[in-house]
């Protein structure tokens, strides 16, 4: 990147934290460092910002203030502790400022109130907008509740996630063991690991007094197989929202039918992933082709 003045800098890290990114972190050894620019403006693309050099954070800035006065109330509201949530909402200066905020809670409860029942602070804004400072009267427990405002024909959502800032402490010592689901094998062997090993190691913990089983992340990954890529890091995964498939339990799956023969054997200290999804795969899709003709079922893992 070429030479960037310190203005440009500054509007950028400027633009970052108003984005909610830290623009510096303390390292292991205690030294404070600083993001760089690049770094800071690929972040913010990922975000949606409209910037592609530290001389657009002027631009962006400026776009981004205009975006938060259009919009009613910010999309997520943070709540520590089991404090009442505060949030701004933004409302045209020449209207009479009622609206009404309603809560739907995680547990389905839902709650409603008045602004005129409610503490509101108008604060100033924009020569178009008022920003009303409000703080609801109580506070929900954790977990992501969702939140809508309305004001005659305007209404917008938001989440709010309700969050202890420290975890609770653990009264009294306890002790577990740490294994990846791949390696857990009945003999040296067997097929590798999968859930149902997992479940039958925690069986043979709990007598024992152990109460925590640590394993590697068993999210879906690029197992490879054919022309397909092999990344087996589970650290990078195809995807944070999705398990991956090869620990399933194929003889849990009624579709299978029982017809779960097929297996890798795992012997000494390496395993073919790759072999592994060749035969299971098959398998499984098999399967989501029998639950798919069964609509009952298939309807329960909507």
């Amino acid at each position: 990147m070429n030479h960037v003045s310190a203005r440009a800098r500054r509007q950028l890290h400027a633009l970052a934290r108003s984005m909610g990114v830290e623009v510096r972190w303390r390292a292991q050894d205690g030294s404070t460092q600083t993001c760089s620019d690049d770094t800071l403006i690929a972040i913010l693309q990922l975000l949606r910002v409209d910037i592609r050099r530290p001389e657009d954070a002027i631009r962006a800035r400026a776009d981004l203030r205009r975006k938060r006065r259009e919009t009613i109330v910010d999309p997520v509201v943070v709540a520590w502790d089991g404090a009442p949530p505060v949030l701004q909402v933004r409302l045209p200066a020449a209207t009479t400022h009622e609206f009404a905020v309603v809560v739907r809670t995680e547990s389905g409860e839902e709650r409603r109130w008045l602004s005129r029942d409610l503490s509101v602070r108008i604060t100033a804004g924009d020569d178009d907008n008022a920003c009303h400072t409000v703080a609801l009267p109580q506070g929900f427990e954790p977990g992501h509740h969702r939140l809508r405002v309305e004001a005659g024909a305007r209404h917008a959502s938001a989440t709010i996630i309700a969050a202890p800032s420290r975890l609770p402490a653990v009264d009294a010592r306890t002790w577990g063991v740490f294994a990846p689901v791949y390696a857990l094998h009945e003999h040296a062997d067997s097929a590798p690991g999968d859930l149902a090993t997992l479940d039958s190691l925690g069986r043979w913990l709990h007598p024992h007094g152990g109460t925590v089983i640590g394993t590697l992340p068993i999210l879906a990954m690029f197992v490879g197989h054919g022309k397909e890529p092999c990344d087996p890091s589970p650290y990078a995964p195809v995807s944070r929202r999705y398990w991956n498939e090869l620990y399933l339990d194929l003889h849990a799956v009624p579709e299978l039918d029982g017809s779960t023969e097929a297996t890798v054997r795992a012997p000494g200290r390496m395993l073919d992933l790759p072999a592994v999804a060749a035969v299971r795969r098959p398998l499984l899709d098999a399967a989501a082709d029998r639950l798919r003709a069964r609509p009952i079922r298939c309807a329960e893992h909507e």
